[in-house]
């Protein structure tokens, strides 16, 4: 829980008295004491929990634009409409060595998050598109996903 009361049954360790509201918005530590020795203790709860819901309001904001951005339909000549997957031409190696001999198309997952790259292909398939958004939804920690699996290209 984000908003903590501190009295006699619950003592901070520096001996404050009152209401400590702490919530992690996109990455920053936000954290705010409201004491119940300055004001009466309902008007700083009231305080406290406003402050609560205004940084869980702004914390849902940043998520929800990161997870817009992720999902950013993008147009190119190997776009499937969403952005970190495309459609690529891969070559295959035949008996021979020959490194160029067989030539498909995969949907290929790229990206980087929390400065971790990923790449990996999966085949044109009905299960190869579900395999390939689970893949970059994983990968990227993406709240809202389920939409992208309508949006098959082929």
């Amino acid at each position: 829980m984000s908003v903590v009361l501190y009295n006699a049954s619950n003592p901070h360790p520096a001996g404050f008295h009152g209401y400590r509201v702490a919530v992690m918005v996109d990455g920053t530590h936000k954290q705010r004491y409201f004491s119940i020795n300055r004001a009466p203790k309902t008007e700083q709860f009231n305080n406290a929990h406003k402050t609560n819901a205004a940084w869980l309001k702004q914390k849902e904001r940043v998520q929800t634009h990161r997870d817009n951005q992720a999902i950013q339909t993008i147009r190119s000549q190997y776009g499937t409409g969403v952005k970190g997957i495309a459609i690529k031409n891969c070559f295959s190696p035949d008996k021979k060595g020959n490194p160029k001999a067989y030539k498909h198309k995969k949907y290929v997952v790229q990206g980087q998050h929390n400065g971790k790259g990923f790449s990996r292909g999966f085949p044109i398939t009905d299960t190869g598109w579900k395999n390939a958004v689970t893949y970059l939804a994983k990968s990227k920690e993406l709240s809202r996903w389920k939409h992208l699996l309508e949006r098959c290209p082929i």
